[in-house]
């Protein structure tokens, strides 16, 4: 099957989309979308279905009109995969679907996929996954070895913006009693210093790592003797959730239904629900090395069954359900 990907964003391409390919599928990345480049794609690829994701680069206003409207006139399903669920719902990917009309919509948010088949689309549950190819095991990087590790984009803006969000509580959680305390943290992503001021915790320069590239995640969660993963809610769990764990990182993270549905707590990783239980977390585990070996021996077993390669049978399984394919 002919599968064109509608996609410039290095990250996302790395994800889904390599689903399709381990399965054996032919995929073609448009990169920056064009009129001239999705005709050309059409024309030469003649691709059985289109993919779109998230909110990126290729999600203007006028990208959205050209993909419908090749879509139309091809008769090329387009089938798009809301990534942005629930914080953005209604302020882009609504918008984004009532533009775009995608013949199917995949949602990582659960309720959500009720809700467009409110608005009358075609729309089921897909969850995020992980690239086994990027992220897992491997032997611990020197110049990377921590005790504990943050790799996440802070999002100060989107926090001020939404100051009830669950992130905002996941990272005083797990964040504020270790930084109050100067227990280190290493950082990787951006505006961490900015999150500290909103935190009122101190993050100095040296702990602040700024970006890494996506491929090398998996040698921080391989170099850390603890991973702190944040949430963003409590119905789904972040992508880095299984990448961590795929990795054989040793997690600690929020304690919400959505981890329990898919995991076992002091099994397969650790989690807190207050302040003092996330420091009596980190001291113990950081003292017991073995007991930290075995959590992480059980996590990479446990999340084998969330590829992308699984996620991407899923899609396939609805889209031929719906006589798409």
């Amino acid at each position: 099957m002919r599968i064109l990907v509608l996609e410039s964003y290095p990250l996302w391409v790395r994800t889904l989309p390599m689903g399709f390919e381990e399965l054996g599928h032919d995929i073609q990345i448009s990169g920056p979308i064009s009129e001239a480049r999705l005709k050309e794609c059409m024309e030469r690829f003649k691709p059985h279905f289109m993919l779109s994701m998230g909110w990126g680069p290729e999600q203007t206003v006028e990208k959205q009109e050209m993909m419908r409207r090749y879509s139309e006139a091809y008769g090329v399903p387009h089938v798009y995969w809301a990534v942005d669920e629930p914080t953005h719902t209604l302020s882009f990917t609504l918008p984004l679907i009532l533009r775009t009309r995608p013949n199917y919509i995949f949602t990582i948010n659960k309720l959500n996929a009720e809700f467009y088949k409110q608005q009358g689309f075609n729309a089921a549950h897909l969850d995020f996954g992980y690239n086994s190819n990027i992220h897992k095991k491997m032997k611990p990087t020197t110049h990377l070895q921590t005790n504990l590790a943050v790799v996440a984009n802070a999002y100060p803006h989107v926090m001020q913006q939404y100051p009830y969000h669950y992130r905002n509580h996941s990272m005083r959680m797990l964040l504020v009693p270790l930084l109050a305390k100067g227990v280190r943290i290493d950082f990787w992503g951006n505006d961490w210093l900015q999150m500290a001021q909103m935190l009122q915790v101190p993050i100095p320069n040296e702990w602040n790592h700024g970006m890494i590239s996506y491929e090398s995640t998996a040698q921080v969660y391989n170099s850390a003797d603890i991973v702190i993963g944040l949430q963003n809610s409590t119905t789904q769990v972040t992508q880095r959730t299984y990448e961590i764990l795929a990795s054989g990182g040793m997690l600690i993270t929020s304690d919400t239904p959505a981890i329990r549905e898919r995991f076992t707590p002091n099994r397969d990783l650790i989690v807190s629900s207050s302040q003092e239980e996330t420091m009596e977390l980190v001291n113990y585990y950081l003292n017991h090395p073995s007991a930290r070996e075995a959590i992480c021996k059980r996590g990479i077993n446990k999340v084998g069954v969330y590829t992308y390669k699984e996620r991407a049978k899923k899609v396939l399984w609805h889209l031929e359900k719906s006589k798409l394919i």
